[in-house]
């Protein structure tokens, strides 16, 4: 609800630390859950240049992998969460956004087989998310999240990706 003003506060603290991975990871949260995926995008890929081996990038790709969602890019999507998944198979975030973007793609089974991995690894995290527990700021991005996520869990029939993709 104080989204503009979480955007203000990780631009100030950015501003503050522009070649600090953690305030661009910060700063690419908010922008994307502000409705700004591309822009997420642009400060992520700065924040693996800055730090290309960093021991949190997988919480990078997370958010390439959920900007990629938002943005309707879904191979990125799968990219950015299978890279992530390399580097931390018990984050289990990253298959959420694997069996979001493999739905994106039309590709229901494997985002199915990527749920189940989620919620081997993080149920409560899995029954958060498909109560509604990650707002973002524009409704289509919700929806399309929301929708693809229940459709991953088998609670909506596939068609209902069909005008969201």
């Amino acid at each position: 609800d104080r989204i503009d003003e979480a955007l203000a506060n990780a631009r100030q603290a950015h501003a503050l630390n522009p070649h600090n991975m953690r305030s661009l990871n910060a700063l690419a949260f908010v922008e994307n859950m502000a409705g700004n995926p591309e822009s997420a995008i642009e400060h992520l890929h700065e924040a693996l240049r800055l730090s290309p081996r960093d021991p949190l990038r997988y919480q990078l790709n997370a958010q390439l992998a959920l900007a990629s969602i938002c943005s309707g890019q879904y191979a990125n999507g799968v990219e950015y969460a299978l890279l992530g998944i390399g580097e931390a198979p018990g984050y289990p975030n990253l298959s959420t956004y694997l069996a979001i973007s493999y739905v994106g793609l039309g590709e229901i089974g494997k985002g199915k087989a990527a749920l189940d991995e989620a919620r081997r690894v993080g149920p409560e995290l899995v029954a958060s998310r498909l109560a509604g527990g990650l707002r973002f700021r524009k409704p289509e991005h919700h929806r399309r999240y929301i929708t693809f996520l229940r459709i991953a869990a088998g609670l909506e029939d596939p068609s209902a990706a069909d005008g969201l993709r």
